[in-house]
């Protein structure tokens, strides 16, 4: 879990096992703070609870490729 004001070091260990996880390299800022990812299931909330239709289609399409289908499009990196 990611809190306010938590220690950069154990921070950006929380953030890169998240990118290890999505296949993705982590990116970090000036002052070597890692780039905030969101967990998977946040995604889906967010999702679930999307009312557009076309940025839920990019979403879900986001999701499939998060998920591990070959069907699915590698810009969820990008859409968050």
């Amino acid at each position: 879990m990611i809190y306010a004001g938590m220690d950069k070091e154990e921070r950006n260990a929380i953030i890169e096992e998240r990118c290890r996880e999505y296949g993705i390299s982590p990116s970090y800022d000036y002052d070597g703070n890692a780039l905030y990812v969101p967990l998977m299931e946040d995604k889906i909330q967010f999702f679930e609870n999307c009312e557009n239709p076309d940025l839920k289609e990019v979403i879900g399409n986001a999701l499939t490729e998060a998920m591990g289908s070959p069907y699915g499009d590698d810009s969820w990196t990008e859409i968050w």
